[in-house]
């Protein structure tokens, strides 16, 4: 399958001329949404199995290039390969909790304050014998980078 039959995008809609998120609570997020533009169902990893939840992943852009965010390794007590189908326009959407423990590197502005990260979202998922068993899609998808102002409203 190609690249071009899924879509990766940021969902920060603008506030008052910034594309920002606030920080309310550690359940404070933003959304993710990757997208079936193709005419064919395809099968991605379920975020319920390591190769699904590991497959989301943040680059920010820095003076000194790309710095990765990830998801925290999980030590998985059962890890069995699960796929969800995505119909043509159907969504899958991600909900990214930033202010909680799951991610990893995930700069926040101290409180009180904000801060404008370069963004951009990274969907990879490896062709190896399990994906290609399952047929499940496989490739490197990356969102456009987009500047997200972080305002955190936390008082300490």
């Amino acid at each position: 399958m190609s690249t071009s039959s899924l879509r990766l995008a940021i969902a920060v809609p603008l506030w008052r001329g910034s594309r920002t998120v606030f920080l309310t609570s550690h359940a404070s997020h933003f959304h993710v949404v990757l997208e079936n533009i193709s005419q064919d169902p395809i099968r991605i990893w379920s975020e319920a199995c390591s190769w699904g939840y590991e497959a989301l992943s943040f680059e920010m852009q820095t003076p000194h290039g790309m710095v990765p965010i990830r998801r925290k390794s999980i030590n998985w007590k059962q890890n069995t390969p699960d796929y969800i189908l995505l119909n043509p326009t159907e969504l899958q959407i991600f909900d990214i909790y930033f202010a909680s423990e799951e991610w990893q590197r995930f700069p926040l502005p101290s409180a009180q304050h904000s801060l404008t990260l370069m963004l951009r979202a990274v969907y990879t998922v490896s062709s190896d014998p399990l994906s290609k068993r399952f047929n499940v899609w496989s490739g490197r998808l990356t969102s456009n980078t987009l500047p997200l102002l972080f305002v955190n409203h936390l008082s300490s």
